[in-house]
């Protein structure tokens, strides 16, 4: 199917069924105003799989930020808060 593009005046006015079609073809439907694009509506399924999608992303950038930084014992690491947490703090 064809790109969907509509004007926001028709999307106000016939909301129900812009939504309709939406669910129905699950294809991203391109909103304009003044002749402009202006937003892009889709499926609520497509948009958590894009947001999962991006969490990876974000996750999988995280891992590769971190692989080059010292690497610690977690046992030690866990004695050294129990330290800090038993040190009392000045008020």
């Amino acid at each position: 199917m064809g790109v969907k593009i509509l004007p926001s005046s028709k999307v106000r006015d016939k909301i129900a069924l812009v939504l309709q079609e939406l669910r129905k073809n699950k294809e991203p439907i391109y909103i304009t105003q003044r002749g402009k694009a202006a937003a892009v509506l889709v499926d609520i399924d497509w948009f958590n799989a894009l947001v999962d999608l991006l969490e990876d992303l974000e996750d999988i950038a995280d891992f590769r930020a971190a692989e080059g930084e010292a690497v610690r014992d977690f046992e030690e690491f866990m004695a050294e808060l129990e330290q800090k947490r038993d040190v009392p703090t000045q008020d």
